[in-house]
């Protein structure tokens, strides 16, 4: 899968305003604007075990993705007032070597594209001013990778809309649209977060937009966050003979990408992760020097197949 979504400023504050899906083994996707304020999509359940379902309503337009290859599985998508909720759940089956902007789900953590961490301390405040080099890192950089209806390159620290802004705060952002009244305060949000951090977001979003409009969003009165378990981030680990035959197969770390997946398959990725018996698959930083057994300290390009790279408990 690859999941894009679309920020754009309003005033003062920004909101997602674009979704899109791609299915990669079927090239199938899926695509949800405010724009257009309706989903466009050419998924078959048949040849891609995926499943859109409308549940719209006059005052929310809102899209289950199913995958019918996972119980339980699935992202949702709402539009609420002009302003787009995403929310995702599922387990290791689907998600599995899942990274990007969001996270890892096999690492933890936030991370930019190389693996380095991104530091999530002071919580939303704190991070605020941290963001974008982030969201800069993962921005879809071509025409012919976006998912987007029409690409742009533009990607600023831009909250502010206008004259003085790259948007105009009337372009296709709804603002026109009156926003819906909320009679509800985050401190009477449905006890249904174990972690409360659905009523840690509400109280920053009235922080950030001077409303509590958002307070009713469907991302509040019904959260899908719960505690993980751990057994649904568990990846199935290959024999040490399936390990080996599979860097036989020409999966090694001397391509300085590639690694065995789940199945014990050689595959291709853009980040720098190896397959290191006992350890599974490890995750370097582009430009990590790694112990070798024998040969010392080398960088990842001068990695060679059948070398044993050392790793601290």
């Amino acid at each position: 899968l690859q999941l894009q979504i679309r920020t754009r400023p309003r005033r003062g504050w920004s909101t997602i305003t674009e979704v899109g899906l791609l299915i990669k083994a079927s090239g199938q996707t899926f695509g949800y604007s405010v724009e257009d304020d309706s989903a466009v999509f050419n998924i078959d359940e048949t040849t891609s075990q995926v499943r859109v379902d409308d549940s719209s309503s006059p005052n929310l337009k809102a899209y289950t993705i199913h995958f019918l290859n996972a119980l339980n599985s699935f992202i949702l998508v709402t539009s609420y007032g002009g302003n787009i909720s995403l929310q995702v759940k599922g387990t290791g089956a689907i998600f599995s070597s899942s990274v990007g902007m969001l996270g890892s789900w096999d690492y933890g953590s936030v991370r930019f594209r190389n693996g380095r961490l991104f530091d999530t301390s002071g919580g939303w405040a704190g991070t605020r001013k941290r963001s974008f080099a982030l969201a800069n890192d993962w921005k879809v950089s071509s025409a012919a990778e976006s998912l987007m209806k029409t690409h742009s390159d533009v990607c600023v620290d831009q909250r502010i809309c206008g004259q003085h802004g790259p948007f105009a705060c009337g372009d296709v952002r709804k603002l026109s649209q009156i926003l819906p009244t909320c009679n509800q305060t985050c401190e009477a949000l449905p006890d249904l977060d174990p972690t409360n951090i659905t009523r840690s977001s509400c109280e920053e979003d009235i922080a950030i937009t001077d409303g509590n409009f958002f307070t009713c969003q469907p991302a509040y009165q019904n959260p899908l966050v719960i505690e993980s378990d751990p057994t649904s981030f568990e990846k199935k680990h290959c024999e040490n003979t399936e390990e080996e035959q599979c860097f036989d197969n020409g999966c090694s770390a001397a391509k300085s990408k590639g690694y065995c997946d789940e199945d014990c398959q050689c595959v291709d990725c853009d980040y720098p992760r190896f397959l290191i018996p006992g350890f599974g698959c490890i995750c370097f930083p582009g430009s990590a020097l790694v112990e070798v057994e024998d040969r010392g300290n080398v960088e990842l390009r001068d990695i060679q197949l059948g070398d044993k790279i050392l790793v601290a408990n």
